[in-house]
């Protein structure tokens, strides 16, 4: 509840949903939520007996392994996929400056100025050793935060109405609406929006999905037609 799904399945979404189907943001992420089931269904088995057996019973044969039943699933070292301990702490941070945000927004949604957190363009202006904690993790900070644009910026440079979070320090944050226009398919606003002529109301990224889709039969008819 805490991690699984209101963190990590909650950034998933878009990538899951939006990126090209053999994209390797979205395989890797697909990559990812297999080990977490198994882990799970190998955890959940002695007490959720049944609903265990039924989930593994629903995976693809291919994904499914040579074990006949749930029962027979290995035990999984997690060793492999623990983080050293200074970069779970730089996570830790990132996921702090995450709620941060997440209450940086919320006056612009009490007050009716943006629906949604992708309806914003958020600004973090930070301390440097802040900053380097950040970009030392290489990820996508606009998507971990869920809004639709994302700016890094120097903290003496932050307006006098910044928001400023009394637990994190060297942190201040702007929110503004989000620039552009909103793709109908992801939901993210683009100030690029219809660039490929054949797809106006979507973003770059969209359009480039729908562009690598491969046709079925029935598709391939329809645009003989």
């Amino acid at each position: 509840v805490t991690d699984l799904s209101s963190i990590y399945l909650d950034i998933l979404k878009d990538r899951l949903y939006a990126s090209g189907p053999d994209s390797p943001e979205r395989r890797s992420a697909q990559t990812a939520l297999w080990h977490i089931l198994r882990l799970l269904l190998r955890d959940m088995a002695p007490v959720l007996s049944f609903t265990a057996e039924e989930i593994f019973g629903h995976l693809p044969a291919d994904l499914r392994g040579p074990e006949p039943t749930v029962f027979a699933l290995q035990a999984v070292s997690g060793e492999e996929f623990l983080l050293p301990d200074g970069q779970r702490d730089d996570w830790n941070v990132l996921l702090a400056v995450r709620g941060a945000v997440t209450r940086a927004i919320e006056p612009l949604r009490r007050d009716g100025v943006v629906g949604h957190s992708l309806d914003t363009r958020v600004t973090l202006h930070l301390a440097d050793e802040l900053r380097e904690r950040l970009e030392s993790l290489h990820t996508d900070l606009r998507a971990v935060c869920i809004v639709s644009q994302l700016e890094l910026a120097p903290l003496a440079d932050a307006p006098q109405n910044a928001y400023r979070d009394s637990e994190i320090s060297g942190l201040a944050i702007s929110v503004e609406k989000a620039r552009g226009e909103k793709c109908e398919r992801c939901w993210i606003y683009s100030t690029e929006l219809g660039a490929d002529p054949a797809h106006p109301s979507l973003c770059p990224r969209c359009a480039t999905a729908l562009r690598d889709l491969p046709l079925d039969e029935n598709a391939k008819g329809r645009a003989a037609e």
